[in-house]
Formats: C-alpha cells, structure tokens, sequence
C-alpha cells in the first residue's frame, strides 16, 4: 500500500531537519539509503498527484483538489529532503547523483503541452 502523501510530507520535512543538523561525516553513514528512500518516495508522491488529478477530471473536486494539494506538498517537501541531503554531505553525493536525477528525470521533462499529466500536476501551482 502506499504511503499517505501526507505522511510522506512529514516524513520528508522532519528528515529535512535532521539532515541540517547532521555534519557530513554523520550523514555518509546512511546517504545512500536516504537518497533512495526519497527517491521511491518521490515516486510514490507524484503517482498520488496523477490519481487525484483523474479523480479531479471525473468530477469528485472538493476531495480531490484536496488529495491532489495534499501530494503537490509531499512532492515539494521530499525534494528538499533530497537537496538537504545533497548539501549535507556534498563530497559523498556524487555517486548517488545519478540515481536521484533518474527520478526526477519525470519532473523535469514535465511540460504544459504534453507529457505526464501526473508529473504536470504535480509542478503546476494550486
């Protein structure tokens, strides 16, 4: 089952301030498991986006405006989880660099005029 994007929201912005408060030498011993566990979780957040916006188009709109506002923050808050991962410990992210662009390569090829509605919805503003 997955994760309630608002659970995912506050799982992302509490590990967001560990990570602030860790030094890089604290932060390498479990880095590569953060990253990935983000990034599955970046996954499972903008899925939540997609499927509120088709229950969106399908007419039920107050609990889905509210599901798909809901995954736009589990979104927004588990990339900074990732970029406060990143800057924690700069001089040991690198290898794992390409995994975290990996899953944000959906985002960024996101456009208005075309691809994942999922990932759209999840960048368009509420």
């Amino acid at each position: 089952k997955e994760p309630a994007p608002d659970v995912l929201r506050k799982a992302a912005e509490a590990l967001s301030s560990i990570l602030r408060e860790l030094s890089s030498d604290e932060v390498v011993v479990c880095l590569r498991e953060v990253v990935a566990s983000i990034c599955c979780a970046v996954s499972s957040a903008v899925h939540a986006v997609g499927v509120a916006s088709v229950a969106l188009a399908s007419g039920s709109a107050s609990e889905a405006i509210a599901a798909r506002d809901s995954a736009r923050l589990a979104v927004a808050a588990l990339l900074s989880a990732l970029a406060a991962a990143a800057a924690s410990a700069t001089d040991h992210f690198a290898p794992l660099a390409a995994e975290a662009g990996a899953s944000l390569l959906p985002l960024l090829r996101a456009s208005p005029g075309g691809g994942d509605g999922a990932c759209v919805a999840a960048l368009t503003p509420a």
